[in-house]
């Protein structure tokens, strides 16, 4: 949990990471979205929904505000997503929203696909 916390808060203070709380209409949080931006004007996002939320169709609606967000206040033009090769849900998703397939990767000893949007 400290290590947790610590991470947290090195999240917090980084002007290049950015993090937005999704919350529904009873101003409940479901998930959140981040972003963490390189010096290149790229940023990889990072998504988390509720378990009580995955699976009613909101991660396409959160994904889109954040990335809204994100482009209102920064000059990002590409954003990576690396998706668990068994998470067709959010495979799905990243597709439908327009990122584009660049194949299979390895993060950190585990393959992953690895989505791009151009934002430019």
């Amino acid at each position: 949990w400290d290590d947790h916390v610590s991470w947290f808060n090195d999240k917090l203070d980084d002007p290049l990471c950015l993090i937005f709380i999704a919350e529904n209409e009873k101003d409940i949080p479901v998930g959140q979205v981040r972003f963490n931006i390189g010096n290149d004007n790229q940023a990889v996002i990072d998504v988390h929904l509720a378990p009580t939320h995955r699976g009613k169709g909101i991660g396409t609606e959160i994904i889109k505000a954040g990335i809204n967000e994100l482009l209102a206040s920064t000059d990002v033009h590409d954003i990576h997503s690396y998706v668990k090769i068994n998470n067709q849900a959010s495979r799905k998703t990243f597709l439908k929203i327009g990122f584009m397939d660049q194949g299979e990767e390895t993060i950190k000893g585990e393959q992953v696909y690895h989505y791009v949007f151009r934002c430019s």
